[in-house]
């Protein structure tokens, strides 16, 4: 068997895939990278790995296994698992009540206005996550009682008084912050609101369907045409496994 150490220098692998590499049958116990290699200027189809897949065990693998895409780092079959659950949910508590439905969207937004406050923290701008929630709260819950008149009144209200509350809080790099607060109101509970808008009609499964369908076209076709096709980094420094050729296909 190869000494630990010596596998640690020459195997970069997830925790299972290090496990088996310890076995003296394995290509890791002769010390053999098994790192896949990317050819510099290369597409994601020439992404070539020896090592046998963990999802479909099947060895040799370029890129073709349906659960895993290497280029990507997605998890497709999971992906596609999670995506199912919450569509189920989605509809169920549509059947249920609008309120019920309203409830969903807002942790959603919950969720979401705290993912982009940490991204803001990465960027040293710091705004307190309670603002940002409070305000999120104000406007998808006016959105559900007052309808559109309600949503536009709650943006109008709530966005003034965090620029007064943030500049109370500190005056240095004011500009900075109330901008990112402003983007963070309009980016995830203002355009939350109109989802729960589309849950008040009458018809809003056949609405709320419709714009499903519409998000999973655009990222079904992103994903695919990325995959197949990506060369160009879109915006590396963001996320730089999105191609231009992944944008063109959502179109």
């Amino acid at each position: 068997e190869a000494p630990l150490d010596a596998v640690a220098e020459n195997v970069y692998l997830s925790e299972e895939s290090f496990i088996k590499s310890t076995s003296p049958t394995t290509e890791a116990a002769e010390g053999t990278n098994l790192q896949p290699t990317i050819p510099q200027g290369s597409g994601p189809s020439e992404i070539c790995s020896s090592e046998p897949c963990d999802y479909c065990s099947r060895e040799n693998s370029c890129n073709t296994c349906i659960f895993y895409n290497k280029f990507t780092g997605r998890k497709l079959l999971p992906s596609i698992l999670v995506s199912l659950l919450i569509l189920g949910l989605v509809f169920v508590l549509l059947k249920i009540h609008p309120i019920a439905f309203s409830a969903l969207v807002l942790v959603a937004v919950m969720v979401g206005i705290r993912e982009l406050n940490h991204a803001f923290k990465r960027a040293d701008i710091v705004i307190p996550s309670y603002f940002l929630e409070i305000a999120s709260i104000i406007v998808v819950v006016s959105a559900y009682v007052a309808h559109i008149s309600g949503l536009a009144i709650a943006a109008a209200f709530t966005i003034p008084n965090l620029f007064v509350f943030l500049l109370a809080l500190a005056p240095a790099e004011f500009i900075k912050r109330i901008s990112a607060a402003a983007m963070a109101i309009f980016y995830v509970p203002f355009l939350a609101g109109f989802i729960v808008l589309l849950a008040h009609d009458e018809n809003r499964v056949n609405r709320i369907l419709t714009l499903v369908v519409l998000v999973a076209c655009n990222d079904t076709f992103a994903y695919v045409s990325g995959v197949l096709f990506g060369k160009r980094p879109l915006a590396p420094h963001i996320s730089p496994k999105k191609p231009w050729e992944g944008l063109i296909g959502a179109f």
